[in-house]
């Protein structure tokens, strides 16, 4: 019988031991784990800054556009509104431009016909 208790005494204090070493073993895979933890929570936390920052910055870039493109648009109006107004002095301008330049044709035609007049029919001046 006391060989009996001897070798569960012995088996208990082999286990002791193995749970000693798993125990240790286990605290260090767990001290490796939170370490791992923190890293992966801290690279967490800089891409979430980072992803944050993105989206700021796309919303900014997104609110810019916008109102460029609303600053695009009215200056296009309002340049269209120009050429429509242009368009609009030029048409009324227009006939007086065409009779003004029918004036000129016609006393042009004068002038030219009154030179040949005067070259075919040289009148000489005393010297």
């Amino acid at each position: 019988m006391t060989k009996v208790i001897n070798a569960a005494c012995a088996m208990l204090k082999d286990l002791g031991k193995r749970n000693e070493e798993i125990t240790t073993s286990a605290e260090g895979a767990i001290a490796s784990l939170k370490a791992q933890l923190a890293v992966e929570k801290d690279r967490s936390n800089k891409l979430q800054t980072e992803l944050e920052t993105a989206r700021a910055d796309k919303d900014r870039l997104a609110e810019e556009s916008q109102a460029r493109i609303k600053q695009l648009e009215l200056e296009n109006a309002s340049s269209t509104e120009k050429l429509e107004e242009a368009t609009r002095e030029l048409a009324s301008v227009r006939p007086w431009l065409e009779y003004l330049n029918s004036q000129i044709q016609s006393e042009l035609q004068e002038a030219i016909s009154q030179a040949e007049r005067i070259i075919s029919n040289p009148v000489s001046l005393p010297i």
